[in-house]
């Protein structure tokens, strides 16, 4: 494709994005699919123009005062690529597949240069309303939240049941050099400059053979507070597609039964087919009825049974993540996010259910705002008194983790302590960590 090409098919596909119809990600690999003409490095520039897009959308619209998919595309060009006047502007040269040339106005507006007074909300690239929102959430400053805008690094779990030392070789074989995460003990990250082709992973020997899985460090940490040991029963409630399950059970002394239950078939085939490829075996899968109860489906999930770990990794805002899912900010409504957290807190009782007397139920959100978090815990310990929260921080020491920074453990109630990973903090997408332990 010739650049021009590029920037047409760019502006074609803001144009038929719908947010409410899937993730930006799976939409642009369909695109991909259905347009094979497009190279890796078409669909790389193609990728990365339209995520600057939503990165970025507040300070572009600003730029060229129109929400228009062509005037997106241009501001992009100038504020998320970076490119001088004279480079965005030879994408509008009137070549086949291209876009029509620049209009007077346009031409007068590329040449400006965008301005640097801007409201903080806008400087974030948040509505208002989640910019409100994340500050009041508290420990966050400004610059804190501009750095959701970034893009994320690309982090990689080691199959710690596998050969270490081989693993990294095989990765280096492939051409990934991947130094060591900086908390997670199994983690390894893969320097900003080889973000740009995640195929090199997914294509690798180590991919492909189960030494390896793409997850970001902050989920790997979250995994290692559910503190699974062997002669544990594990209940993945909302397992999804596995990653959770995975971390805890790729490393020595890991748990003998574990059940992953879902209430999506495609996300528990996804997550089967990942424990195949891991080499992994005692992992049942589970599909969740509609109301919430497995009991009928295996029974492992039969209540009297009950678990000595139950992981809820809840549906929540995804705002932790949304430097890898920028989308997700911009389909967030007020009454979208009173609805997860009715269903946040539906699910902490449910789940709490199958927890065995002295067990642990870890609930687990990728979400910064205190609604979803300590609100969430203080609500459920309020209402369900078998339970009490135990230290997040306390956990983490005796695990013998790396030390945080003290701003990583916010008090919930008066009882204890959650973890609170955000990349300000931990230099990871944003996690919030409660760890519930039955007591009656």
């Amino acid at each position: 494709m010739t650049p021009s090409a590029r920037c047409q098919a760019a502006i074609e596909i803001l144009h038929s994005y719908n947010a409410s119809e899937g993730s930006l990600a799976h939409y642009l690999d369909s695109w991909a699919r259905n347009h094979r003409y497009a190279g890796s490095k078409d669909r790389r520039f193609i990728r990365e123009l339209i995520y600057s897009v939503f990165r970025r959308r507040l300070e572009i619209a600003n730029y060229v005062s129109d929400e228009d998919p062509r005037a997106l595309v241009i501001g992009a060009l100038r504020i998320g690529l970076g490119l001088t006047a004279e480079e965005a502007a030879s994408f509008f040269d009137g070549s086949a597949y291209g876009p029509v040339p620049l209009s007077q106005s346009e031409s007068q507006l590329i040449v400006s240069d965008p301005c640097e007074s801007l409201e903080d909300h806008v400087r974030c690239n948040l509505p208002l309303w989640l910019f409100e929102k994340v500050l009041a959430s508290g420990g966050h400053d400004v610059e804190d939240i501009m750095m959701l805008q970034e893009r994320a690094p690309l982090d990689l779990r080691v199959n710690a049941l596998e050969p270490y030392d081989a693993t990294i070789r095989m990765l280096e074989e492939g051409g990934i050099c991947a130094p060591p995460c900086k908390y997670a003990p199994y983690g390894r990250r893969v320097p900003t400059s080889k973000n740009e082709n995640p195929n090199r992973v997914l294509d690798s020997q180590a991919f492909r053979r189960g030494r390896v899985e793409v997850q970001d460090e902050g989920s790997q940490l979250a995994s290692l507070l559910v503190d699974a040991r062997q002669g544990h029963r594990v209940l993945d409630y909302c397992g999804g597609g596995g990653g959770k399950t995975l971390a805890i059970a790729c490393r020595p002394g890991a748990p003998d039964e574990f059940l992953c239950t879902d209430v999506n078939q495609r996300r528990l085939q996804e997550a089967k087919r990942r424990t195949k490829r891991a080499g992994l075996k005692g992992i049942e899968f589970a599909l969740l009825p509609e109301e919430g109860r497995p009991t009928s489906v295996h029974p492992l999930a039969d209540e009297h049974f009950g678990f000595h770990r139950v992981v809820l990794d809840a549906p929540c805002s995804g705002s932790g993540a949304w430097r890898r899912r920028p989308e997700e900010k911009w389909a967030m409504t007020p009454g979208r996010l009173e609805d997860l957290c009715a269903v946040q807190d539906r699910l902490l009782k449910a789940a709490s259910g199958y927890v065995c007397p002295g067990g642990r139920l870890v609930y687990i959100t990728c979400s910064l705002f205190a609604e979803e978090n300590a609100l969430r815990v203080s609500r459920f310990l309020g209402e369900v008194r078998e339970f009490r929260l135990m230290s997040a921080r306390s956990v983490w020491r005796d695990l013998g983790l790396p030390e945080l920074s003290p701003r990583c453990f916010l008090p919930v109630r008066d009882e204890g302590d959650g973890l609170m990973l955000a990349p300000w903090l931990s230099g990871t997408d944003g996690f919030f960590v409660a760890i519930l332990e039955r007591v009656a």
